[in-house]
């Protein structure tokens, strides 16, 4: 059951792992420009698009 002073944490757990529109579009840009063979870092998309570790693989895995 929640209750009222529930709210600002699960509000935080759905929001925290919604990345804006921009990063998306930051993390499809940078990966749209590589070349046909590379090599990229989850974390180091992540810490450059404001993203989550795990939102960017789960895009990444979209894409």
């Amino acid at each position: 059951m929640v209750c009222p002073d529930d709210i600002a944490t699960l509000e935080n757990f759905s929001y925290g792992d919604t990345p804006t529109l921009a990063s998306a579009q930051g993390v499809i840009a940078h990966v749209c420009s590589l070349p046909d063979a590379f090599d990229l870092s989850v974390y180091e998309l992540s810490a450059a698009h404001d993203m989550r570790n795990l939102v960017v693989s789960t895009l990444l895995t979209y894409l």
